[in-house]
């Protein structure tokens, strides 16, 4: 049956409307010859187009809990610079203070790509590690001369900046800054 205004096809099924406004439904029977009012079987198709979109969905999860359980765990961040120098006095180490922004595409290229990488960890490792959001605390980038981010800022105890370094840093590149301002800072503080 071909079908005429009104009809929309369906799969193997054509729903028409009739005179009085009600669909009828009319489907193909199968070579088993089922009555028209037996229930309908599940289509084995059904089942298979559903296997690799399901099997996506499987790996992007996989996937998206690796690399955030990858980047969630590679450094403890501190949030508050005044508790950060101070343990930085406690433990004879100098702060690394980061300024970024959650919009900045070179911090979150930072995060992804060059804080993980073990070099990076064990550099920073060495130091009081703090997180500045550079929109909410404009008074401290200020005090830092942050003019772009991300921004790195290696400082001593009582906050006296001894190097800087911003942009997007190649790893190399980075864990030799943080080596050699690692050095100035222990040299000031002696």
């Amino acid at each position: 049956m071909t079908p005429g205004p009104g009809a929309h096809t369906l799969g193997g099924s054509t729903t028409m409307q009739n005179d009085t406004g009600m669909q009828d439904d009319t489907r193909r029977q199968n070579e088993s010859n089922e009555s028209p009012n037996a229930p309908a079987r599940p289509r084995k198709w059904v089942a298979a187009n559903w296997f690799p979109i399901l099997a996506v969905a499987a790996i992007a999860v996989l996937y998206l809990v690796q690399s955030s359980a990858g980047t969630q765990s590679v450094i403890d961040w501190g949030h508050d610079l005044p508790a950060a120098l101070t343990s930085a006095a406690q433990n004879n180490k100098p702060v690394l203070i980061s300024f970024s922004s959650p919009a900045c595409r070179y911090c979150k290229q930072m995060e992804a790509e060059v804080i993980p990488q073990d070099a990076v960890k064990a550099e920073i490792g060495e130091f009081v590690p703090v997180k500045i959001n550079a929109w909410d605390d404009q008074r401290t980038a200020a005090q830092y001369g942050v003019d772009a981010l991300p921004a790195y800022i290696v400082a001593v105890a009582d906050g006296t900046p001894v190097a800087a370094i911003s942009g997007y840093v190649p790893a190399d590149r980075f864990t030799r800054f943080l080596r050699a301002a690692r050095t100035e800072a222990q040299q000031k503080t002696q």
